[in-house]
């Protein structure tokens, strides 16, 4: 009695019992879609007599089994108990002097304490596995800060599939839980799909979770983005978790693949459903967590705007766009930032999904950017945020990113809007904010203050109830007081982290559009004290400074990390201030480039990579757009992958630099090469120009940038009669011919889709082809003139 077989039976009994609970409320959410969608009557009557039918058969048989199953499962307890009462009457009914019956008590007391020494075990075992479980699943959710509701509900439901089906367990986790539960047509079960995924992507793993949901069948995700329109009152938890849900999947989902979509996205937005009674969310740690629709509903068309198609759409559905502009165009909108730390999120977003807008390619991205040129409310509004001081948050930081991004836009695109005469203060707090460190420390002092110490009131809120002591073991504190004091801190800590990223974010942005505005000649004398700003952003091409410190009391210190990112958009303004740089500046970029850093000095092999568009080159321009995924939860592979991409990208544009430093002054290159520390010759940079070729041989923007510069300054060296045999020596000709035929096919596809300047500013034509040959023909009179032995172009000297 009790063994597994009884065990698989109750299993088989419960699953009734629960396919007949499912099937009631089946019955209530059919019977409530129905009268939703207004079926027909008759489909209706069949469609619950059926499910009632069936909920009728399976509590009849659950009814005649389960107490079966229950008293058999409960003999190991009642075998304990009658053993210890006979043990203790031991009222056997043996006659006195009956010699037949002399060994009967003895073996009857040895059977009931063998009877209660079973029962004892089975009932410790049954105990222990039960704490034990629900220690386990306690303590997994506290440390990877998960629900243990959604936990438990999965060790449930995959101790049952293990049962039903042990070769499930191979592709079983609780992402692909979460996710069949999306398909029930359970109420319940359908929440409980999209808490358990939400918790996930909490826990910073959206890309997994993505994936899966790309890959499910499309009326899934229909299910979710109809699931934004619902509004009873009952429903308003699934339609935020939905919300989560779709806001994850809106990048890869194309709107005309799902009609409707709009409709249900904008219903986020309407007065009656941010009306509606919705209890505020809270962690299993207590800790509170916005719930409201306005948010995850912006955050899904900022998403949905990367797809220039769907960007027609959000922007051709008017009383939609009329929502997302509202709050940039309010008169009273820097009084409402200072006064309410919720409505600076909701402009944040706001104003993301207006610049994915104008950027947009196409008319979209030109009408966008005409609508807010002609508001010269929202004008004022967005030079407002701009005068804000960044002590205020990091709401506001990141308003000053977003105001600098749409600003930046019209002053490129609208020279006649009302942003355009407030080009100089835009390059000037640009600039400020991205070679300027001391706005850095006095924000990150006051969000250190903001944060401050754990109370002794959360200390004691925090304090476990038990303990296990193998806890510390395992953990390696020494003591529970230390263990809740570093739980305490952690979201101090984890506060002052986001600190820091969005001050090194918003350096990055600044500089950024700095890079973009330099294209054009008035921002560009828009920068004050030319000398200064060109030493400050040389230093900032030093890849051996990696950090920023910023000193936010007398004994506290706080590094921010310098992004590649800045030493591109440096190099970039740098180009276009070519007329103010002077030899330290030369030999700064030369020193990064010699020598090269490549793949063979870490001992790996280049990884392949098409390179994501950067934000660098002037929209008025066309280009490329390469793919790239969201950049939440991505794994290390492509991380190191973008990494090397953005490491090419700084060599290019390192390389654009020189050509343009040496076209526009006349300092004298051989001698600052000889300058360096230690000192490099002409060679050593021809050698060095061949090298970053050969491993930049692949069919990106970057490495066509690379070619074709290296082409030009082949061409120029080979007027020196010096250098003629060095470059022939070196075969540097052979190897750009190379590269030419590897660069052929995206040539191709640049100049189909109409592109004249790739996004480091070199023009598509003359083709990498070209350039190529002319440079192997150049090469070939000099060698006649000057007498030296002819080969072939591209076949090294003997």
């Amino acid at each position: 009695m009790g063994d597994a077989r009884m065990v698989s039976f109750r299993v088989w009994i419960s699953s009734i019992f629960y396919d007949s609970v499912r099937a009631e409320r089946k019955y209530h959410d059919v019977h409530t879609q129905l009268a939703r969608e207004q079926r027909q009557k008759r489909q209706a009557s069949t469609i619950v007599d059926l499910t009632l039918a069936s909920t009728f058969v399976d509590r009849i048989l659950f009814g005649i089994f389960m107490p079966v199953v229950y008293l058999a499962l409960s003999g190991p307890f009642l075998c304990a108990m009658l053993s210890v009462l006979r043990l203790a009457k031991q009222d056997y009914g043996i006659a006195d002097g009956d010699t037949s019956k002399a060994n009967l008590k003895p073996a009857l007391n040895l059977f009931y304490c063998v009877s209660l020494a079973q029962g004892t075990m089975f009932l410790s075992c049954t105990v222990l596995g039960t704490v034990v479980n629900r220690k386990a699943l306690s303590s997994i959710a506290q440390k990877h800060g998960l629900s243990p509701t959604v936990l438990r509900a999965y060790s449930h439901k995959t101790k049952e599939m293990c049962q039903n089906n042990p070769e499930s367990r191979v592709s079983w986790n609780l992402i692909t839980y979460g996710a069949d539960l999306l398909d029930s047509q359970c109420p319940e079960d359908y929440a409980a799909g999209g808490r358990a995924l939400v918790m996930l992507i909490d826990q910073s793993t959206p890309l997994q979770i993505r994936r899966l949901l790309m890959r499910s069948p499309r009326q899934r995700i229909q299910k979710l983005i109809r699931t934004l329109a619902w509004r009873s009152p009952q429903d308003q938890e699934m339609r935020w978790l939905a919300a989560r849900l779709v806001e994850h999947l809106a990048a890869n989902l194309n709107l005309a693949h799902f009609p409707g979509a709009l409709e249900c996205v904008s219903s986020l937005f309407d007065e009656d459903s941010l009306l509606l009674t919705f209890v505020p969310g809270q962690r299993e740690n207590g800790e509170e967590f916005d719930r409201d629709l306005v948010l995850p509903g912006l955050r899904i068309l900022e998403n949905l705007a990367h797809d220039r198609h769907n960007c027609t759409l959000i922007y051709n559905t008017k009383d939609l766009l009329s929502k997302i502009v509202a709050p940039i165009s309010s008169n009273e909108l820097i009084e409402d930032i200072k006064s309410s730390a919720a409505w600076t999120k909701v402009l944040h977003m706001s104003l993301k999904v207006v610049s994915r807008l104008m950027g947009s390619t196409g008319t979209t991205g030109e009408e966008m950017r005409n609508l807010f040129a002609n508001d010269s409310n929202a004008v004022s509004n967005l030079e407002a945020i701009l005068d804000m001081d960044t002590k205020s948050g990091s709401g506001v930081i990141e308003l000053h990113v977003q105001a600098i991004e749409v600003l930046t836009q019209l002053v490129l695109h609208h020279p006649a809007s009302s942003a355009t005469r407030g080009r100089g203060k835009l390059v000037e707090r640009a600039l400020h904010i991205f070679v300027t460190v001391d706005w850095m420390g006095d924000y990150l002092e006051n969000e250190k203050r903001k944060i401050g110490q754990p109370t002794q009131p959360i200390l004691r809120s925090m304090q476990p109830r038990m303990v296990n002591p193998c806890l510390f073991f395992f953990t390696g504190y020494s003591t529970e007081e230390q263990m809740v004091k570093e739980a305490a801190e952690a979201p101090g800590k984890k506060k002052m982290k986001e600190a820091q990223e969005t001050a090194s974010r918003l350096k990055e942005k600044a500089g950024e559009a700095l890079a973009m505005l330099s294209s054009d000649l008035e921002s560009i004398k828009s920068i004050p004290g030319c000398d200064d700003g060109v030493h400050c952003l040389t230093e900032l091409l030093d890849s051996n400074v990696k950090t920023i410190k910023c000193k936010i009391s007398a004994t506290d210190t706080v590094e921010i990390e310098i992004k590649i990112g800045c030493r591109i958009s440096a190099a970039v303004i740098l180009k276009h201030l070519s007329n103010y740089i002077k030899a330290p500046t030369l030999r700064k970029v030369l020193t990064e480039l010699l020598p090269v850093k490549q793949a063979e000095a870490r001992g790996t092999r280049r990884i392949r990579c098409w390179e994501p568009v950067t934000h660098y080159n002037s929209r008025s321009r066309s280009d490329i757009e390469n793919p790239s995924d969201g950049g939440e939860g991505k794994p290390s592979a492509l991380l190191s992958a973008n990494q090397q991409c953005d490491e090419t990208r700084l060599q290019a544009e390192l390389l654009s630099l020189i050509t343009k430093i040496r076209a526009s002054n006349n300092l004298n290159f051989t001698e600052i090469l000889l300058s360096q520390t230690p000192p490099n010759t002409l060679e050593d940079f021809v050698v060095m120009l061949k090298k970053m070729v050969e491993d930049n041989m692949y069919a990106t923007p970057a490495c066509l940038a690379i070619q074709k510069l290296t082409c030009e300054m082949v061409e120029e060296f080979l007027q020196d009669d010096a250098n003629v045999e060095v470059i022939d020596k070196h075969d540097i000709i052979g190897t750009l011919l190379k590269a030419s035929k590897t660069m052929d096919r995206l040539e191709s596809s640049m100049h189909f889709t109409g592109v004249r300047h790739d996004c480091h500013g070199v023009p598509l034509k003359p083709l990498s082809s070209v350039l190529a040959k002319r440079a192997g023909d150049l090469l070939t009179q000099r060698k006649r003139a000057l007498g030296i032995n002819i080969a072939p172009a591209g076949v090294p000297p003997p």
